[in-house]
């Protein structure tokens, strides 16, 4: 699990945590705003639900910076939650904890 923030400053601000297939793309006002998944592993392909919150430009851009080169082209689908009166995803993310 990679965490990687995008926004240096409070306002606004939005982190991303990477479990290897997807990007959750958290506000700490708002939750959960973007989920991008790995439509098959090692694939270029991601399906991306979002929130008004985020941008298409700033999903796409963390995850180009973050992929390994060795995947040339990325393509994104998106569903968008724009049009619903919510400014989070409908899903509850969970964290367990383990000993190393």
């Amino acid at each position: 699990m990679k965490i990687i923030r995008l926004t240096k400053t409070s306002r606004n601000r939005v982190d991303v945590v990477f479990t290897g297939d997807k990007y959750l793309f958290i506000n700490p006002d708002f939750g959960l705003i973007a989920l991008a998944q790995r439509h098959e592993p090692d694939s270029g392909l991601f399906h991306v639900q979002r929130t008004e919150q985020i941008s298409k430009k700033m999903i796409e851009e963390t995850i180009t910076d973050n992929e390994p080169s060795s995947i040339v082209v990325l393509g994104f689908e998106y569903h968008e939650e724009c049009n619903k009166p919510q400014h989070t995803l409908p899903y509850v993310v969970s964290v367990k904890l383990e000993k190393r």
